[in-house]
């Protein structure tokens, strides 16, 4: 049988059953163009069922209905005036029982001809929709008010040092959100600190009161420059008149204070020549900076020797733990090239050795405590002038 159909009161439809080959006989009897025949055609004023009994052979039947739903207009409503924000699609939904529809202007619709449309328009608009069953028809229209987006301002990306903060801004619009809302003074402020402990892509979400619904977003990343590990290098020692190479790590920049006795005070590795004498000791502290101006500082002790250049190695230790005199190591003054400090047990074995003058012997052998008892050492490097310094001597390791 055909399907339920949808006509208006002055059309007619046509009616078509299939089935196998028998006789087909229509009822009832209102409005119709026949009553026998696998195809009628029928024009009710009012909703009708028709019903087709099919008969094969004698005694063999079969029966079906059809709905024919009359109306006398076309029901249609576009749908209420609305607002988007410009360059936004919306789908165009109008409450009709329409069988088929037409819209216009056509250009920023993505099929005129369906029942629900997506429409970007490009500026605010009135759409006129048409309704159609059969020969009836309705129309009606939609006004779409498109508003541009808010139009927003905000800082460009920037960097911070480790641990600072840095007040963000942007504008535009009346309401303002921001996230994430990590190590951020308020998230609703359009100009918030922020003080991220690692890099991140702060996004501020702008609304305002024109009428477009939606926000702007406005990314600004934050880039943190990891702490400054700044270091001036081990204390060390020097001698009256001869030079001592400072070396301090950390960063591109660097600034020595004081600048007393020093070649250049901002490089990395200046020449100290204490020419006059500066006291027993002098600390000099270096300020290490980034090219974003991120910095720390370190300093390093430098002790003063009225002697020769030399490699000082003493005469006892106590391995007891106690924190006094535990570690055996020589004490190079005025030293350039630390070449080795080597000790020796009574037969001539090689119990230590290192080429770090910041390294010495804990008076174990084989990784257990040795006994008291008498070692040889001997000890090499180059000083500032190119003269080279070889001592040897004994320590007495005291438990």
């Amino acid at each position: 049988p055909p399907n339920d159909t949808l006509i208006c009161d002055i059309d007619t439809a046509t009616l078509t059953a299939t089935g196998p080959p028998g006789t087909y006989i229509w009822s009832p009897n209102i409005a119709i163009s026949t009553l026998n025949g696998p195809v009628v055609q029928v024009s009710p004023d009012v909703t009708t069922t028709y019903t087709i009994n099919l008969t094969t052979v004698p005694g063999c039947t079969t029966e079906d209905s059809v709905r024919v739903n009359v109306v006398s207009f076309v029901t249609l409503n576009a749908g209420a005036d609305t607002t988007i924000c410009l360059t936004d699609t919306i789908q165009l939904h109008p409450f009709s029982d329409g069988l088929k529809f037409n819209w216009a202007p056509v250009g920023t619709l993505s099929d005129p001809n369906v029942k629900n449309p997506f429409a970007t328009p490009s500026g605010p608009i009135t759409y006129t929709v048409t309704a159609h069953i059969g020969k009836c028809f309705a129309s009606d229209d939609i006004a779409i008010r498109t508003v541009p987006y808010p139009q927003v301002r905000a800082s460009n990306d920037t960097s911070i040092c480790y641990g600072d903060r840095i007040e963000l801004f942007s504008s535009g619009g009346a309401y303002y959100r921001w996230a994430p809302p990590y190590a951020i003074s308020n998230v609703n402020d359009p100009n918030p600190f922020v003080g991220p402990l690692i890099s991140t892509n702060y996004i501020v979400a702008v609304t305002d009161t024109l009428g477009c619904p939606k926000p702007t977003y406005e990314p600004i990343m934050v880039t943190v420059i990891p702490p400054v590990p700044a270091n001036a290098g081990n204390d060390t020692a020097a001698v009256l008149n001869q030079p001592l190479q400072l070396f301090a790590t950390g960063a591109q920049f660097y600034e020595w204070t004081p600048p007393s006795w020093l070649n250049n005070p901002n490089i990395q590795n200046p020449i100290a020549t204490f020419v006059s004498d500066p006291g027993d000791s002098i600390t000099y502290v270096v300020k290490v900076s980034t090219p974003e101006g991120c910095f720390a500082y370190d300093s390093v002790r430098v002790r003063i020797f009225k002697t020769a250049p030399d490699i000082f190695v003493p005469t006892a230790f106590t391995p007891n733990g106690d924190g006094l005199n535990d570690i055996f190591k020589a004490i190079p003054v005025g030293i350039r090239e630390f070449d080795y400090f080597s000790v020796y047990n009574r037969w001539g074995q090689m119990v230590f050795t290192t080429t770090n003058p910041q390294i010495g012997w804990d008076g174990k052998l084989n990784g257990k405590e040795g006994g008291t008892d008498t070692y040889v050492w001997r000890v090499r490097g180059v000083d500032y002038l190119g003269k080279v310094v070889q001592k040897k001597g004994t320590v007495t390791l005291i438990r």
